[in-house]
């Protein structure tokens, strides 16, 4: 019996560790120096320092991040030249996968390369993909985790109003 109360326990406690993010709300979002798959271009986060960030965490084999491109890429479109910028960071070990995930999804905003995990580990994501707002201070204002074509509304509202502070 106290076996069987010791692994419920453990479990318990590992639920609930597992919901927290290492980046929450309200916390400094941490910086990561990416390549580009383009042009193999070095992109910072504090490049962009001033600007509001959607930064999207994405992978070939995800089906929820196929409905996601397009959003995001209307999201660019209305946005970019009102100090919004989305990077787009792929998980793939083999940035081949993401290449060809391109081929078929464009995207009009800018897509870094992170075929070490060390970014997302720095998230400690939890699902794919996931989507961090970022404030013109550097601060994580919203987290979103998958994605269904219905959130576009709410993510165009945040977005729209962090645009507007």
């Amino acid at each position: 019996m106290k076996n069987l109360i010791s692994v419920i326990t453990c479990i318990v406690i590992l639920s609930i560790q597992s919901t927290v993010y290492a980046v929450s709300v309200g916390e400094r979002a941490p910086i990561f120096n990416l390549t580009t798959f383009e042009s193999e271009k070095r992109i910072n986060l504090s490049d962009y320092r001033g600007k509001v960030i959607l930064l999207d965490f994405w992978a070939s084999w995800c089906t929820s991040c196929r409905q996601a491109f397009p959003v995001l890429n209307s999201f660019h479109h209305q946005f970019k030249a009102k100090d919004f910028k989305i990077l787009a960071i792929n998980v793939d070990e083999d940035p081949k996968d993401g290449k060809h995930f391109l081929r078929r999804y464009s995207a009009d905003f800018t897509v870094l390369s992170d075929p070490l995990a060390i970014t997302p580990e720095k998230y400690q994501l939890k699902a794919m993909p996931m989507s961090f707002i970022i404030d013109r201070d550097g601060i994580v204002r919203k987290v979103k985790v998958g994605f269904k074509v219905t959130d576009k509304i709410s993510l165009y509202r945040d977005i729209k109003m962090m645009i507007k502070e």
